[in-house]
């Protein structure tokens, strides 16, 4: 059994849970972050194609609270998955140059799949914030999240645009992520448009 614990601690991940995903009534471990719409689950890839959704049970077994066990997964995300910062002009080829406003910058994983939880590590907000200083997040899918410098940003307009982008048909239930446009206060990601806490 102590084998066991030790494989869990040693390699569950997490990754945020699609708008379909929430909907799942099949006992896995989903925590939500507080003051967003945004759900984690807890998972141990077995090997590239295979991959082990935690359930409730396995929190007894180890003793702890979802949130003790969102710490170790963040952690393993980190390790195991590390981030990819993309700038946004580069990714849809836009010619810009140093003095240019400061640009987007897409965050995701090495694999591009399932990377944007990678958002809630704080060495990554920290790498984030001295890239493009204070940022909105714009929750692109389960895969990614798009960091907008909030200089000059509208998020008003960003929420539209991220509702527009949920609403098209080429998106489907399984990769969208939110509704909402985000930001991290104090370390933590919340909603953007709730009052200070």
């Amino acid at each position: 059994m102590n084998n066991y614990v030790n494989y869990i601690v040693d390699d569950v991940t997490c990754r945020f849970a699609s708008i379909s995903d929430r909907n799942s009534n099949d006992d896995r471990i989903s925590l939500n972050i507080p003051n967003t719409d945004l759900y984690i689950n807890f998972i141990i890839y077995e090997d590239e194609n295979i991959v082990h959704v935690l359930k409730n049970k396995i929190l007894n077994l180890l003793g702890i609270s979802a949130e003790e066990l969102l710490e170790i997964a963040l952690l393993n995300t980190y390790e195991k998955e590390r981030p990819r910062f993309l700038d946004f002009s580069n990714v849809l080829n836009i010619d810009m140059h140093m003095e240019d406003e400061i640009s987007n910058v897409i965050l995701s994983n090495e694999r591009l799949y399932y990377g944007a939880v990678l958002i809630c590590n704080r060495e990554v907000q920290e790498i984030l914030f001295r890239k493009i200083g204070d940022f909105y997040i714009l929750p692109s899918s389960v895969h990614e999240v798009i960091c907008v410098p909030k200089i000059n940003t509208d998020k008003k307009y960003l929420l539209e645009m991220v509702k527009n982008v949920n609403g098209d048909a080429f998106m489907s239930d399984s990769d969208i992520l939110s509704n909402d446009v985000l930001e991290i206060r104090d370390g933590k990601i919340c909603s953007a448009f709730i009052n200070r806490m």
